[in-house]
């Protein structure tokens, strides 16, 4: 009796005995399972190692080449100019004139000019005389003849002081010199001549127009 249960427990030990052998093996046996991506080794950690606290470093954005601003074009502005003021041109002087009248027949009166002319009444009758020009004289109806074979007549309309005259200038033949110059105002006639057909220079032909222009404004009136 005894030794069947001393078989029973040896038995029991010894199946427990295999039963620890079995699983000791099984898991010295048991394939190691790597749960890191393959190719990276297996990182053992020392004992009491204190794991390494990576800050994560600020990725510096990349510099971007900053464009300088192209300068803006200032358009310049236009500036008025200064008004200059107009410079003052004194004014010409005007020569005083100093004006008469006289009648030289028949009421007919001219207006003249006393720095160029003056009264001669030595005939017994008025007639201008000028002041600077010998054988320059104004006289009222002195007609006469002339020898067409000695002078030449030209004839022509000319307005003096807004009235219509017919002027007739006498020259010598020989040498185109003026020696009368006839004016017919409807009924009237004067003329510019000297006693003895001397030449009439231009500025005495000039200042008769003047005279007889501005004896006509007045209508030959004083």
């Amino acid at each position: 009796m005894s030794d069947k249960k001393y078989s029973k427990e040896g038995r029991f030990f010894m199946c427990t005995i295999l039963i620890l052998l079995i699983i000791v093996m099984t898991v010295s046996c048991s394939p190691t399972i790597n749960i890191y991506p393959q190719g990276k080794p297996e990182t053992k950690l020392e004992d009491n190692a204190i794991p390494t606290v990576v800050v994560p470093t600020a990725i510096q954005p990349e510099s971007i080449p900053t464009q300088e601003p192209k300068p803006t074009e200032v358009v310049p502005t236009a500036v008025p100019p200064t008004p200059v003021p107009p410079t003052a041109i004194p004014p010409t002087p005007v020569p005083i004139v100093s004006l008469d009248v006289v009648d030289i027949g028949n009421g007919f009166w001219l207006t003249y000019d006393t720095e160029l002319w003056k009264v001669n009444s030595d005939r017994g009758y008025n007639f201008l005389q000028s002041r600077n020009y010998n054988g320059c004289n104004i006289m009222y109806q002195f007609g006469h003849g002339m020898d067409m074979n000695t002078f030449n007549a030209n004839s022509f309309s000319k307005t003096l002081g807004g009235k219509g005259f017919n002027v007739t200038r006498w020259t010598r033949n020989s040498n185109g010199d003026l020696v009368l110059l006839g004016f017919y105002y409807g009924s009237e006639y004067f003329s510019v001549e000297g006693p003895n057909a001397e030449t009439l220079p231009a500025e005495c032909e000039a200042q008769a127009y003047d005279v007889v222009g501005l004896s006509a404004e007045n209508d030959f009136m004083p």
